[in-house]
């Protein structure tokens, strides 16, 4: 049956990552008709895998047919309830915003992602940079994991947004350091070996840059997807939470074993990442002898110090691993490009947007220590879900869009857990 809005269930929920000992759970929101079984998937994430707090939506052909929420926005009895509007990071979720702001740049004529990054960037093509395209940094083919030497620091972020910022009204402001230093890099593999190597972190720098270069108004990501993206469909994303952000309605991310059940480093994402990615980080060079992998995955995960800390660093602009948003924007955005209408409706061209979602790019992922399919937008792709696109952050949030059947859809947690085993679902799937 369908359920209108306000409708509000009740689970009990079994001891995990939620309160100790179980509890009852009220799951607010709306299905349509046909669509209880999402609703009833979610609860299962709460009676089954003692979810804390989340959030679901689901859009096919630009309508809303399951809007869900549940638990709270933190540990504690009672603790604050999650609401419609509530807010959390999404990690690696955010890297899909780099993506859907260069396909639309591109709908708009101004690049094209099989182009080298050189001809908006002419500093970047050196040191082996020179071939390295677009869409080779969207689906991390690029080789520019980290900097070599050279960790960043929390001063040296904060500074960078300061500069972004500054672009949009002076793009002749004097860049920081770090800006030379990205130009400087050399890959840590060859750009025509075909090699793919996840990038948590770095890759958020060069495409902020990148994106500022071919705009004309030279804005970065956060602030080119506002102005032409979430803002004309109604939808919040910020790539670094503005200052001033009404506190109650941001969710912090926790654990179940970290002492204080918060996640401010990234000490811990070892142990919430999926078990083969831990096995490669064990392995070191065993399988792949021709490369030092355990060296890359270890500086790939470790390119700010002292360590990373989305919440200390959440007014950053980091297009790859800072990102605020709500489950229904997440899925808004996607159901946006998913659907030719609505693509065209706020500016893209909806066959540039199709090629470069579908899956393009396969192999071995030394990184995350598996098989990966990927779209030359960097978008993953899962054999079980064959027509979709999506990008998912560490500890379970995810994102995806799907053109054949029309649909946006996102989960947004706030209890970071990975499934237990290779052949586990996610929550979100």
């Amino acid at each position: 049956r369908g359920d209108s809005a306000g409708s509000v269930w009740r689970v009990f929920e079994r001891e995990g990552c939620g309160e100790r000992g179980g509890t009852m759970v009220e799951v607010h929101g709306w299905v349509a008709k046909g669509y209880g079984l999402v609703r009833e998937e979610f609860e299962r994430n709460f009676r089954d895998t003692g979810e804390l707090g989340a959030a679901c939506c689901v859009i096919v052909r630009n309508q809303v047919v399951a809007n869900l929420w549940a638990g709270k926005v933190e540990k504690g009895d009672p603790g604050k309830a999650w609401a419609q509007n509530t807010v959390a990071n999404v990690y690696s979720s955010t890297k899909a915003m780099g993506a859907i702001s260069l396909l639309h740049l591109s709908s708009q004529g101004f690049c094209c992602l099989s182009d080298p990054i050189a001809k908006y960037w002419p500093a970047f093509g050196q040191n082996g940079k020179e071939g390295i395209s677009i869409a080779m940094l969207l689906s991390h083919r690029a080789g520019l994991n980290y900097l070599d030497a050279h960790r960043l620091s929390y001063d040296e972020v904060k500074q960078w947004t300061r500069f972004l910022k500054a672009r949009r009204g002076n793009p002749h402001t004097v860049p920081p350091s770090l800006l030379n230093r990205l130009e400087q890099q050399k890959p840590h593999w060859s750009d025509n070996t075909g090699i793919i190597g996840y990038n948590p972190i770095l890759r958020g720098f060069y495409l902020s840059y990148l994106v500022s270069c071919i705009d004309p108004l030279h804005r970065g990501v956060g602030e080119y997807l506002r102005d032409n993206i979430t803002t004309p469909i109604g939808a919040e994303f910020y790539c670094g939470i503005p200052r001033g952000f009404a506190p109650g309605r941001i969710t912090r991310l926790y654990t179940e074993d970290d002492a204080d059940h918060r996640v401010d480093h990234p000490d811990k994402s070892m142990e919430i990442l999926p078990p083969s990615f831990k096995g490669l980080a064990q392995s070191k060079e065993e399988d792949l002898a021709a490369l030092p992998t355990g060296e890359i995955l270890h500086h790939s995960f470790n390119v700010i110090q002292p360590r990373f800390s989305p919440w200390q660093l959440r007014h950053e602009e980091l297009p790859s691993a800072i990102g605020y948003t709500t489950a229904e924007s997440l899925a808004r955005i996607y159901s946006t490009i998913a659907n030719e209408e609505s693509a065209k409706a706020v500016g893209f061209n909806p066959n540039i947007v199709r090629t470069n979602t579908v899956p393009s790019v396969t192999g071995f992922d030394i990184c995350l220590g598996c098989e990966r399919f990927y779209s030359n937008a960097g978008f993953f792709h899962n054999p079980a879900f064959p027509t979709a696109f999506m990008q998912g952050g560490t500890g379970g949030s995810l994102g995806a869009g799907d053109h054949v059947l029309g649909v946006g859809f996102a989960y947004v947690p706030n209890a970071l857990r990975q499934p237990t085993s290779p052949e586990t679902v996610s929550r979100a799937e």
